[in-house]
């Protein structure tokens, strides 16, 4: 028996069959001082860390198991009883004999959730160093570390991201009838499974967005300053150039813009980052479209005036909930 099949044994190349016959040899050559080279061969390279202590325990086991007569007491006999052990049970130990080392298992990342609450506004960096703001309402899941071809997470909700730049490894956002492709950028996203848009604004770098419109979708590729919003009920996108740095405070959780947004998503989006639920009572109302950008910290009664300033709007407070209703209904319904 040579070395070379001795070493096949331990790391798994042999048949079953093949298998029984070095055991068998091994179990019939204890005593053998060609067993005792071959081993203190193998085993010179296992590593120091080994629990010989541990080890040795099992011997007992193996000696009975293999019918051994007797066992040395050199170092390397431990070692082999637990190698032998671990190929006669199929147990991964880890002991390398030379280039045929096996390798140790590999990690997998594990799948993380982070969910912010309602009226809160949250950072969140990722293992590649990249940094979410969280607003309002949203959730991201997302894991441990990154390993393949791309970065992977999924979004539902609203993200201001600043992306790690990896040119080999393409950052990628799944958010539901949206996918984000990244190289390395600055850009929002606006994706709440209950709002009937879903909007994406970049501001520096390059996106490129797929979109679940049509049989065979769409696919655009944003430049700074593109707005794109993406009507979920009709399949329309819509893409505005805007000034980037009107939105500089988005970031932090102080704008709020609504570019060609009906009132029953801005109405959704305001109970989201203030906390108070808003409801809009009329359906003609809540289809009707709004352009505005908040950027210096207006409360949600300022909100609230400017919305409905001008367009036959009333708000009404009852019971800690707020209703928009037009104001041709009458005060009855109050």
């Amino acid at each position: 028996m040579d070395l070379d099949r001795i070493v096949d044994y331990f790391t798994g190349r042999l048949s079953p069959q093949e298998e029984v016959a070095v055991q068998q040899w091994l179990a019939e050559h204890a005593d053998d001082p060609e067993v005792s080279r071959i081993l203190e061969s193998l085993f010179s390279a296992a590593p120091e860390s080994a629990d010989e202590t541990a080890v040795a325990s099992v011997f007992g086991r193996l000696k009975a198991r293999l019918h051994m007569a007797s066992a040395r007491r050199q170092r390397f006999w431990p070692l082999a009883a637990a190698a032998v052990l671990a190929a006669v049970l199929c147990l991964p130990l880890g002991y390398r004999a030379g280039k045929d080392a096996v390798p140790p298992p590999r990690p997998v990342a594990q799948w993380r959730e982070k969910t912010v609450p309602v009226g809160a506004t949250e950072r969140l960096e990722l293992p590649d160093g990249s940094v979410l703001q969280l607003k309002a309402g949203t959730r991201v899941v997302y894991p441990s570390f990154f390993d393949g071809p791309e970065r992977k997470i999924f979004v539902e909700g609203g993200i201001h991201a600043d992306i790690a730049k990896d040119a080999d490894h393409p950052f990628v956002i799944s958010a539901g009838d949206a996918c984000l492709t990244v190289l390395g950028t600055s850009f929002s996203l606006k994706s709440f499974p209950d709002a009937r848009c879903v909007e994406t604004l970049l501001i520096e770098g390059s996106v490129r967005l797929d979109l679940a419109a049509g049989e065979s979708g769409r696919h655009i590729l944003l430049r700074p300053g593109n707005l794109v919003c993406f009507d979920r009920v009709t399949g329309a996108v819509d893409i505005r150039d805007v000034d980037p740095a009107l939105f500089g405070d988005y970031a932090k959780g102080n704008t709020l813009y609504y570019y060609n947004e009906t009132v029953q998503d801005i109405a959704m989006d305001l109970s989201r980052n203030f906390g108070t639920k808003v409801v809009v009572t009329d359906e003609a109302l809540a289809r009707s479209r709004y352009f505005a950008i908040f950027s210096n910290g207006e409360s949600l009664d300022e909100i609230l005036a400017a919305i409905s300033a001008g367009r036959g709007m009333r708000v009404v407070r009852r019971d800690g909930v707020i209703y928009l209703q037009s104001s041709n209904i009458t005060k009855s319904s109050n």
